[in-house]
């Protein structure tokens, strides 16, 4: 009964999702039942089933965490090109022009010195740390990945790991 339960609810949560990008298929099973019948007793299994849509987009794993992981598909873009993809899930690539640090935040204005930055990597002090010298980014090109935001006008990403940033040349 508590296995019919949970299957319909999976059922319900996944035809319930709109637009669907990826098919999830989540069971989980009692253990005794499974022990009653002699079956392993891995309490949930999952499998993640991802296609590939568009020819643009890259695929990457993220571990959120909480020991969950997560496909998502990222876009790729320049740095000049988000603008008009606010929102998106997106890997950009681009020349950090000029690497600001404050108090508060820090800034990794790519194409240009701000204002004439055409997007922005955003680091919070408390993530300081985790990234090292920050000015070892100046006058690099670099990938950055995340959720497009807009602040003040302008696209950017806000850095919490990492694995979101790569500095390729």
């Amino acid at each position: 009964m508590k296995r019919l339960i949970i299957i319909l609810l999976s059922l319900g949560v996944v035809m319930g999702c709109g637009k669907k990008k990826e098919d999830v298929t989540v069971t989980k099973t009692d253990v005794a039942v499974k022990q009653k019948t002699g079956e392993t007793t891995d309490s949930t299994e999952k499998r993640i089933e991802t296609t590939k849509e568009d020819e643009g987009k890259s695929t990457f794993e993220e571990n959120r965490g909480s020991g969950n992981r997560n496909t998502q598909e990222y876009v790729n873009l320049k740095s000049s090109e988000t603008s008009s993809k606010i929102g998106s899930y997106a890997l950009v690539t681009g020349y950090v022009a000029d690497v600001v640090i404050r108090e508060k935040v820090a800034y990794l204005n790519f194409d240009g010195k701000y204002p004439k930055n055409t997007f922005t990597a955003v680091i919070f002090p408390d993530k300081f740390e985790m990234f090292g010298d920050l000015t070892a980014f100046k006058n690099r090109t670099v990938e950055v990945k995340g959720k497009i935001g807009q602040y003040g006008g302008k696209p950017q990403i806000i850095l919490n790991n990492k694995n979101q940033i790569k500095i390729l040349k």
